[in-house]
């Protein structure tokens, strides 16, 4: 559930704490009123039905983020969220905005003033809109990932996520994985493995 990086990979992960806004339900912000449903029109999220293409939702999805954030007020519930998560989402939000700024490059080859911190508050302050914009998007997704949780609990169902590897994509292999794992494992269904080639569900395809 963390964000990629690099090639789309989840072992090069921007943020530990952070969440993949990628996961974001746009229905969601619809019914909060934070997008119009004609937002959602006529958008393209690739071409080639057997494999996801990564930077194209990335970037649709951005615009549509940004739709959001611009309609949306601060209010308790956020300030709360940016109050108890202070400690790792401060760094992740300025991170990425330095990240941005510098046309997504790796860090090492940013200026040297702001390779390391701490950061001049001048150039902070020049990012603020930025900064806001990776908080807002990180309190959303977390908004919704913790009522999927609630939602789960109060139905009776538990959730696991699993990193299978490579050689676990096959519904066999990966039962017989679940049988090693110490904690006593029952999986009533498997929901979606994903193949991180295609980002095609491998089991179901």
């Amino acid at each position: 559930t963390n964000p990629t990086a690099f090639g789309n990979s989840p072992y090069q992960s921007p943020g530990a704490f952070a969440g993949n806004t990628l996961l974001i339900d746009l229905d969601l912000l619809v019914k909060d009123g934070l997008l119009l449903k004609e937002d959602l029109y006529g958008l393209n999220f690739g071409y080639n039905p057997k494999k996801v293409d990564f930077d194209i939702i990335r970037d649709t999805r951005e615009l549509l983020l940004r739709r959001a954030f611009f309609n949306f007020e601060k209010n308790d519930t956020y300030k709360n969220f940016e109050r108890e998560n202070a400690y790792w989402l401060d760094a992740y939000a300025l991170f990425m905005a330095i990240k941005e700024d510098n046309d997504f490059l790796p860090w090492y080859e940013w200026d040297e003033e702001i390779k390391h911190f701490p950061i001049s508050y001048a150039y902070r302050d020049k990012l603020c809109d930025k900064v806001d914009f990776y908080k807002f998007t990180q309190f959303l997704f977390y908004s919704q990932w913790d009522a999927l949780k609630e939602y789960a609990k109060k139905n009776g169902h538990d959730m696991v996520f699993i990193d299978t590897a490579g050689r676990l994509h096959i519904d066999e292999l990966l039962m017989d994985e679940l049988k090693n794992i110490k904690a006593e494992v029952k999986p009533q269904e498997i929901m979606l493995v994903v193949d991180a080639m295609t980002g095609q569900d491998a089991v179901n395809a």
